[in-house]
């Protein structure tokens, strides 16, 4: 293995796949023995371990990140390592044992924990790009896979309400999702064009290809480009629906009457009145009017 492990710093989140992140991290343990002599963050709460990550990455010393959860779990480490001054870069890695895992499906990494985990240990460092968020009041976020609102706000409301979130959840929370969803209104702006004013199914601004556990809502992203893939999906009848969902998993999507589909650096989302929260990395984001934009090659990824 190439890594320093003692320079390999391991956030664990043992809620990840449904809670079943501790039990898995045990039987990593035994599969790689070589992370015993890594420092570990297993922290009960997000609050707890992106503090103690900070403080981590603030002491210095740390070489690579490697994110053992899911897509939120990835977002998490991904923030600290954007807003935390380092007198070098951090290389961050992914071990996917959450419930989506999209992030890593975008990046083709292993899907069986042991493998992605000596992969992780041993991997290059490859340049990719982030997402800046910014609202009017001053808050602040990175987003590295996919920034979305619409549906997807309210199917990530829904999901937050089941404490298990297993393999159904996505399922389950959509189907709830759709059956209280209404369009509502949001403008969006792509480099200073209005590209949409009114009623949305869906809007997804994405550095990555895969949000909801394997949709491919933006088939042509690609993290490196220094683009944004902007896809735009109007009101949709609810009769339509059971025949068009599945096609979110194909790309097809892009191909259904009104979608808009734009590429560029700045975006720019105004939502109306009674719009649902927006979703970041499968993570909920209150609802506010956001600026987005991309930040080529700032984060170092071990793919």
């Amino acid at each position: 293995m190439g890594a320093n492990v003692s320079a390999t710093l391991l956030v664990v989140n043992p809620t990840s796949g449904g809670g079943r992140g501790r039990r898995r991290w045990r039987r990593l343990r035994v599969a790689v023995p070589e992370v015993e002599a890594a420092p570990l963050i297993l922290a009960d709460s997000a609050e707890q371990a992106s503090d103690e990550l900070r403080r981590r990455l603030e002491a210095g010393g740390i070489e690579r990140v490697i994110a053992v959860g899911g897509d939120g779990t990835a977002h998490l480490v991904a923030n600290a390592l954007l807003t935390v001054a380092n007198p070098s870069p951090v290389a961050m890695g992914l071990v996917p044992v959450g419930t989506g895992s999209d992030l890593a499906r975008h990046l083709a990494l292993p899907r069986r924990p042991v493998a992605a985990l000596r992969h992780a240990l041993g991997a290059e460092a490859r340049s990719f790009d982030a997402i800046a968020l910014s609202t009017a009041d001053g808050r602040r976020r990175h987003c590295i896979n996919i920034a979305s609102g619409g549906l997807s706000g309210a199917v990530v409301l829904a999901l937050g309400n089941n404490p298990r979130r297993g393999q159904l959840s996505y399922l389950g929370a959509t189907l709830s999702a759709l059956v209280r969803f209404q369009p509502g209104g949001c403008r969006v702006w792509v480099d200073d064009q209005e590209i949409h004013g009114g009623p949305l199914f869906l809007v997804a601004v994405a550095n990555g290809e895969f949000f909801g556990k394997g949709m491919r809502v933006a088939p042509s992203a690609e993290s490196d480009d220094g683009r944004l893939e902007i896809i735009v999906i109007p009101p949709v009848s609810r009769w339509k629906l059971p025949w068009r969902l599945p096609q979110f998993f194909s790309g097809a999507h892009l191909r259904w009457p009104g979608v808009v589909h734009r590429q560029g650096s700045r975006v720019r989302l105004e939502p109306a009145s009674g719009f649902p929260p927006f979703e970041l990395d499968g993570e909920p984001f209150p609802v506010a009017r956001l600026t987005l934009e991309v930040q080529p090659g700032v984060l170092k990824m071990l793919v």
